[in-house]
């Protein structure tokens, strides 16, 4: 107990902190002047049976504040406090304990508290604070701010931390000075996290403290878990849409080569694969152009909405693939993004409108002379590259339609000579 001869005087109205725990019935703790010392309070009811008897307060000064940041950061710590405060609660002959700060003239310093760090050691560096406008408003404002103060070549960082009262009010500045240019950002961090271990350490605040954290990391480590869990299945269905898009491509082909070994008639199985097409993914319309002893030209049904214009743009395709660096004998051609295509210009309007905007080119080449004697054209609504897997689907798509058409023209060859032979004979 300090000053156990002092006694009887009311309390109510210079310590909120006893007034709100005798009134309220609830614990009460924050900073606090008080009338001879200010501390950290933490003030509880005293009630037995019902009955309430009064309150008792545990309080932590902030020299062993202080002493103890000291001892744990190794660095010096002042402190001062608004006057107005002092003077509205310290009983008069207790004021002797503070003078004024060098800082300010709203504030006082208190000597129990490393007093001569703060007033001798540092006193130069005060003084060069005090001289900054912006520095010296940032206090008055009672702002939480780290200043920066260079002397004898060496940079001094300044951080000053606003201490509020159980009103939410500034009332004091903890702050300290040390000469290390990476002071500032570590030391708003570091004392911040001290001075609230040290405040939770005195209250049940500590228990909520750790609750709070520990649903925040689970939460965090699900959420986590959940991102891995949706890539994951966006992986899956990847997998499985590019799974369901070869078996689409394999039945195209076996149904091509079924048409072919049933002798079905070349213009059936062309007209056939066309419309066959529509069920690749994104696949808009299709088009098949031969040219043998005589000229073969499909359209899918889809193709009608081109109207007039669907002859022209296929020629204008062919053209302008065979003239294109990319152009290969035996690879899929892709033109993505047509609308920077300048010779196709005239038709974006009809692109956009059916909704066109990459086109597939294959080759299609005679088995033996490994000659282009025709093509065929999609038309798709995918913006996106197509992939290596893609592109050799194709390629092999191409090779079956021209596999079609060469056994088709080696089957006529063949009946054609066995007519002459028959008619040899």
């Amino acid at each position: 107990m300090h000053r156990p001869n002092k006694y009887d005087d009311p309390l109510f109205d210079t310590r909120p902190t006893i007034k709100e725990a005798n009134t309220k019935m609830i614990e009460v703790k924050g900073f606090e002047e008080g009338r001879i010392f200010n501390a950290y309070r933490f003030v509880f009811p005293v009630i037995f049976n019902d009955k309430h008897f009064g309150s008792v307060e545990l309080s932590v000064s902030m020299n062993a504040i202080i002493n103890y940041m000291k001892e744990i950061s190794k660095s010096e710590y002042c402190f001062m406090i608004k006057k107005l405060v002092v003077s509205d609660s310290v009983f008069d002959d207790e004021k002797t304990n503070y003078e004024q700060s060098v800082l300010s003239e709203w504030y006082l310093h208190d000597k129990t508290i490393n007093n001569d760090y703060c007033t001798n050691k540092v006193a130069s560096s005060l003084e060069s604070i005090k001289s900054n406008h912006r520095y010296l408003s940032d206090i008055e404002n009672s702002n939480k701010f780290v200043a920066s103060v260079v002397q004898n070549k060496k940079i001094y960082s300044a951080l000053f931390l606003p201490i509020k009262n159980t009103k939410k009010r500034n009332v004091a500045y903890l702050f300290s000075i040390e000469n290390d240019p990476l002071f500032k950002q570590f030391k708003v961090n570091f004392v911040s996290k001290i001075l609230l271990t040290l405040i939770s350490t005195f209250s049940f605040v500590l228990l909520l403290f750790f609750m709070f954290s520990r649903n925040k990391i689970i939460t965090s480590k699900t959420l986590q878990l959940e991102e891995q869990i949706e890539k994951k299945s966006a992986a899956l269905n990847i997998s499985q849409k590019n799974e369901q898009r070869d078996i689409i491509f394999f039945n195209i082909i076996k149904a091509i080569n079924k048409k072919v070994l049933c002798n079905t008639p070349l213009d059936e199985v062309l007209k056939f694969c066309v419309n066959r097409f529509m069920i690749l993914p994104s696949c808009t319309f299709s088009v098949i152009s031969v040219d043998l002893e005589e000229e073969y030209l499909f359209f899918s049904d889809a193709c009608d909405r081109f109207e007039s214009a669907k002859t022209e743009v296929c020629d204008m395709i062919f053209k302008l693939v065979k003239n294109s660096n990319h152009y290969s004998d035996s690879k899929p051609v892709i033109i993505n993004d047509l609308s920077d295509i300048q010779e196709l210009a005239g038709y974006i309007d009809v692109f956009e409108e059916n909704q066109v905007r990459t086109i597939v080119f294959l080759p299609l080449i005679e088995e033996m002379s490994k000659k282009i004697f025709g093509h065929v054209i999609f038309f798709s609504a995918r913006t996106e590259c197509f992939d290596e897997n893609e592109r050799q689907l194709f390629s092999e798509l191409a090779q079956s339609i021209s596999f079609a058409i060469n056994f088709n023209q080696m089957k006529n060859v063949a009946t054609v000579i066995k007519k002459k032979n028959q008619h040899k004979t």
